[in-house]
């Protein structure tokens, strides 16, 4: 065989396997998107569940009967059934600030699946009930709120905000 053969033979291997690199790095780029965009979705989901619905709402209704208690008083008084939805709550969006964190997650949908529910629990009682208390949990949850209120779009953001204040007359909402 010839050496102008073997070498455009070779040419044509080294070419086969770029081709094929790059067609392997985008496949697995695009698989990773679509990962990312279904965690979103699936989070989302999990949300929006009987479980976490009643969650919430259980956790809604330990805060307005201990308003004035921190979280760490609040465990320590109150048996584990009355304090575990709200556990469970703070851990979801704990598990949440983790995913954006460490961008595991399609952080673009965030704040559209997400953000209103953050800002009006951490008007509600994050901010005066959880933060205070230091621990990593309190941490994340900040952070969480500082990202969300960081990307979401401006008027959402207030918008959001407003409607806390407009419903919680009590408590007055000020700006981090």
């Amino acid at each position: 065989m010839e050496d102008s053969k073997l070498l455009e033979y070779g040419f044509e291997i080294v070419s086969g396997l770029i081709s094929l690199t790059i067609g392997i790095a985008i496949t697995v780029r695009i698989n990773r998107r679509l990962e990312k965009r279904r965690e979103a979705f699936n989070m989302f989901k999990e949300f929006k569940s009987e479980d976490m619905k009643n969650n919430a709402n259980l956790a809604y209704k330990l805060i307005l009967k201990h308003p004035n208690k921190n979280y760490d008083i609040t465990s320590n008084e109150l048996p584990p059934n009355e304090t575990n939805p709200l556990w469970t709550l703070i851990g979801f969006y704990q598990y949440l600030w983790i995913l954006i964190d460490e961008k595991q997650i399609n952080r673009r949908l965030v704040p559209r699946l997400f953000g209103e529910l953050i800002v009006w629990w951490y008007y509600f009682s994050f901010k005066e009930n959880l933060l205070p208390v230091d621990w990593d949990t309190s941490k994340d949850i900040k952070k969480l709120f500082n990202w969300i209120k960081k990307n979401s779009k401006s008027k959402d953001f207030q918008n959001w905000k407003r409607q806390i204040e407009l419903r919680q007359s009590k408590r007055i909402v000020q700006d981090d």
